[in-house]
């Protein structure tokens, strides 16, 4: 069975976090604010845009669904939920034990909203 961490693990990423236990992965599930328990998910709280909180990550990852959301519409939230807060984690990973296999097969699964004119982040190749 697989180590997956969910970066962001909201609305979408605790269903995915509690379907994946259920299915006997090993779940850790990164947010914010750790509020409630979720079966089978391993909460670690901690802001994508805060390097500093992302120190205790855990090792021998297999896979890693970014899911993170802006919490609101303005451009700085965006850059730092899908510029910043990604690039925090990678930087974050580098340092750890974790081996991903970036061949065909990518392990990084990501998701984005768009918000009328707020997608305009540096690079970023998607428009409202």
């Amino acid at each position: 069975m697989a180590r997956c961490l969910i970066a962001g693990c909201g609305y979408v990423g605790e269903a995915l976090g509690v379907r994946l236990a259920a299915e006997g992965h090993t779940v850790f599930g990164l947010r914010r604010r750790a509020v409630r328990r979720l079966p089978g998910v391993e909460l670690l709280e901690a802001d994508l845009g805060v390097p500093a909180s992302l120190a205790d990550l855990p090792d021998a990852l297999d896979f890693i669904f970014y899911l993170a959301s802006p919490g609101g519409a303005e451009d700085a939230l965006y850059r730092s939920a899908y510029v910043d807060g990604q690039r925090h984690l990678y930087e974050a990973l580098s340092h750890r034990q974790v081996t991903l296999d970036l061949g065909a097969n990518d392990p990084i699964v990501r998701a984005i909203a768009a918000y009328g004119d707020a997608c305009k982040a540096e690079g970023s190749s998607v428009r409202a």
